[in-house]
C-alpha cells in the first residue's frame, strides 16, 4: 500500500486533477473492502471442514452424529402434499 502511494506521488507531476484523486480514492476504498473481507492468511479453515473431521471419526463417533445428519436431511427435503 505504501509503495502504491509512493509510486503515485512520484508519477504525479504537480497537482492531481480532481478526477484522478477520485479514482485513487475509489481504488483505495475497494482495496480496503477486499482486504477486510478476506480471511487472514494464517487462519487454518480446515478445522471447520466437516469432511475432514468425519474422515477421522471412529465408528462410535459416527454413530453419535448420524442421527443429527438424518434429522437435518429430513428437514431439508421438501414436504409432500397429500390430497
Amino acid at each position: 500500500m505504501q509503495l502504491l502511494l509512493k509510486k503515485t506521488a512520484a508519477h504525479a507531476e504537480g497537482d492531481l486533477e480532481p478526477k484522478d484523486i477520485k479514482l485513487l480514492a475509489d481504488a483505495l476504498s475497494q482495496f480496503h473492502k477486499i482486504k477486510l473481507t478476506l480471511p487472514p492468511e494464517e487462519q487454518d479453515l480446515s478445522q471447520y471442514d466437516l469432511r475432514l473431521l468425519l474422515a477421522d471419526a471412529t465408528s462410535e463417533e459416527l454413530a453419535i452424529v448420524q442421527p443429527i445428519f438424518a434429522t437435518i436431511d429430513t428437514r431439508r427435503k421438501p414436504l409432500k402434499r397429500t390430497g
